[in-house]
């Protein structure tokens, strides 16, 4: 296995891990998703009050995930929409996706594949700055 699949394996799979954690934590975050009476009508009439307000999970592998995607998004917010809805979205296959965002399928793979492009820089300067700290703590 070469060295750039196995980079192309590493950055899959903190996607895919960012996109897990991002979904999860859009549930605490805003407004409700129901009023106290939708509530009582999907709970057969009970109401069943929460504690408190839930944080988010910490997940520093993700929240660096999210750190580039916030950056990406400063250069261009069409990459940065397209990663976010591959990988927390929860609506099908690629094509329905961008159909059902009003993206043409061809240029929405583009677009992923670009976004992808940007964070594989992202991924590669901070194995690069890691290798050269623990280079400069070994022999300095």
């Amino acid at each position: 296995m070469t060295d750039s699949s196995l980079l192309e394996q590493e950055l899959e799979a903190r996607l895919v891990d960012w996109g897990q954690w991002a979904a999860r934590a859009a549930d605490h975050v805003g407004y409700p998703r129901m009023s106290i009476e939708g509530a009582l009508q999907v709970n057969g009439g009970v109401y069943v009050r929460g504690i408190g307000a839930k944080s988010p999970e910490l997940n520093e592998a993700a929240e660096e995930v999210e750190a580039w995607i916030v950056t990406l998004g400063f250069y261009n917010s069409k990459l940065s929409q397209a990663i976010t809805l591959k990988y927390t979205g929860r609506y099908g296959t690629l094509d329905e996706l961008a159909r059902r965002h009003g993206i043409h399928p061809r240029t929405f793979r583009d677009r992923i594949a670009s976004a992808k492009d940007f964070l594989m820089g992202r991924l590669i300067a901070k194995l690069e700055a890691a290798n050269d700290t623990q280079y400069f703590a070994v022999n300095y």
